[in-house]
């Protein structure tokens, strides 16, 4: 245990009786608030002292306690609440200063007074681009003669079929560019019609009871997407699944303890789950539900209890010998 005192910052003033009396009510106010800092204020009623120092045998406990209180100025104050007295002090054994005003632009008032709004948006904007409107009419400018002003071309191997196509491809070509094409609408697939048949429900109610549950486990057992061991059931999808590396930290954790484990003993030392995790009783189940399933694990314990063996592990008690 680490303990830390304060030494008195100011001496007691008055008489000698005065001064015992004020390192007094220091020694108890610091007690009052040793888990507090060394400038936070103690505030302890007056009564309360009196009271006190009463009980100790002090005769006119009250006015020695006040006449003490106001001899030491710079070690004590006295505050008024709901007409009771209270005596503050502090730590360091001096009177409490009065601390600032605390600002408001704390943490908490600025989450709650957000920035205003920026009136333009400091992001800077992406141009855009924008397509010179001379290509819509590219084809009211070119015509036959331009094309047949064109020298870039050999005559032989243009022919005059050809050139008299030109002015109509350029004419289409105008009006695509002024009336683009409106987009095909999307043609509704036929709505499908799925009918159900009427399937009514069996009454069991005149059958026994152990009768339908025994004829519900026999179904869920047959059924291999279901995952049991004794009268506990689950998923088989949602139950973990142990590795090659898992399987053989069980077996040899079995061999070091040269005894049969119980499944919380094994969900606990060897797969690292505490008891109480919400996922203990998924890996306990697991534990039990996997293990049935591999050939060198063998069960051994009852309903109440599980306990599991391995195959090759030593037989407990004596060993059989003959009478002879």
């Amino acid at each position: 245990m680490v303990s830390q005192s304060f030494i008195l910052e100011i001496e007691a003033a008055g008489t000698a009786a005065e001064q015992d009396r004020a390192r007094e009510i220091v020694q108890l106010l610091r007690a009052r608030g040793r888990f507090m800092s060394a400038d936070a204020p103690i505030r302890v009623s007056l009564a309360s002292l009196v009271e006190y120092f009463e009980g100790q045998g002090l005769k006119n406990a009250e006015k020695s306690v006040r006449s003490a209180i106001e001899a030491n100025p710079a070690m004590f104050a006295l505050e008024q609440a709901d007409d009771v007295t209270l005596v503050v002090t502090t730590r360091a054994g001096r009177r409490p200063v009065a601390g600032d005003a605390p600002s408001p632009h704390d943490f908490k008032q600025r989450l709650k007074t957000p920035l205003p709004k920026p009136e333009h948006s400091t992001l800077p904007q992406r141009e855009r681009l924008k397509i010179d409107s001379g290509w819509a009419t590219i084809g009211d400018r070119i015509t036959l003669e331009d094309l047949e002003a064109d020298t870039s071309y050999d005559d032989e191997l243009i022919e005059a079929e050809e050139v008299i196509e030109v002015p109509m491809l350029v004419e289409e070509v105008a009006e695509i560019a002024e009336e683009p094409a409106a987009p095909a609408a999307p043609v509704a697939a036929p709505a499908r019609t799925i009918t159900i048949p009427t399937i009514l429900p069996t009454d069991v109610t005149g059958v026994d009871d152990l009768a339908v549950a025994s004829a519900i486990r026999d179904r869920l057992l047959a059924d291999p997407r279901i995952a049991n061991f004794g009268e506990q059931w689950m998923m088989e999808e949602r139950v973990p699944r142990f590795s090659r590396g898992d399987l053989r930290r069980l077996r040899e954790y079995l061999q070091e303890q040269e005894q049969p484990m119980t499944d919380d003993m094994l969900a606990q030392d060897v797969l690292g789950v505490r008891v109480g995790s919400p996922e203990f009783d998924l890996t306990r189940f697991a534990v039990d539900f996997r293990l049935s399933r591999e050939k060198e694990f063998e069960f051994v314990g009852t309903a109440n209890q599980r306990f599991w063996s391995t195959t090759g592990l030593a037989q407990i008690g004596t060993s059989r010998r003959k009478p002879n």
